[in-house]
């Protein structure tokens, strides 16, 4: 990463992340996270809060930070990246992580794991959306027909070949970035199932995509 172009920011022990957080061009829409000794940890996104998005129904997971709403995931155990964080060997066997963790409340051990496996991801509060070629089968959290959209949890998790292999930010809310994509109300059915009823009131969602592996031209569905 060439740090002419990027921005440091150190979070104390006792802070409302773990780890380095480094930006690139002032964008917040991606914000990278890195353990003690310098190996990648999680990713964050940041959306301004003078936007009505998000309600207070979503905070957390979503976390103020100054003008700033922030998500948060881990791709190692929260509590290790400020302290032992891993070593050359553990990256080099394992690459950018082991599991996934959403930040669910003010703390980094407030985190969630989110299921590794499509049948860990069946049998879990997480509701079976649609599968989409070089994405993967979209998983939503608590989905139903008659839900609140100030309920609609702002994370997609992403099953390939019976595996977690991506994962997305969803925001019931427009955000023009390069490293957004907006998706209009016709194409909700193509990923959603079922679709709530109360995004018929939404024109637009705000989507951005994680993958987790090398090739995304592998995930066929």
């Amino acid at each position: 990463m060439f740090c002419a172009i990027c921005v440091v920011y150190s979070i104390p022990l006792n802070g409302k992340w773990r780890g380095k957080r480094y930006l690139r061009d002032d964008d917040y829409t991606v914000i990278m996270l890195y353990d003690v000794n310098g190996y990648v940890a999680g990713i964050q996104t940041a959306i301004s809060t003078s936007s009505t998005y998000p309600p207070s129904s979503l905070r957390p997971p979503f976390v103020d930070d100054g003008s700033r709403s922030v998500l948060t995931a881990y791709f190692t155990e929260p509590s290790k990246i400020c302290t032992t964080g891993r070593t050359a060997e553990e990256f080099a066997a394992l690459g950018t992580g082991t599991n996934l963790y959403i930040q669910n409340g003010t703390t980094p051990e407030s985190s969630i794991l989110i299921p590794s496996t499509l049948s860990e991801a069946q049998q879990s509060a997480w509701s079976e959306g649609r599968c989409i070629p070089y994405m993967g089968i979209h998983f939503y959290y608590n989905l139903t027909f008659d839900m609140s959209c100030d309920q609609l949890f702002p994370v997609v998790i992403l099953y390939n070949k019976g595996q977690l292999n991506a994962f997305a930010w969803l925001f019931t809310s427009v955000f023009q970035d390069k490293r957004n994509e907006v998706s209009p109300k016709k194409v909700y059915p193509f990923f959603i199932s079922p679709v709530p009823k109360c995004m018929n009131t939404y024109d637009f969602l705000t989507t951005q995509h994680v993958y987790l592996t090398d090739d995304i031209t592998l995930n066929k569905c």
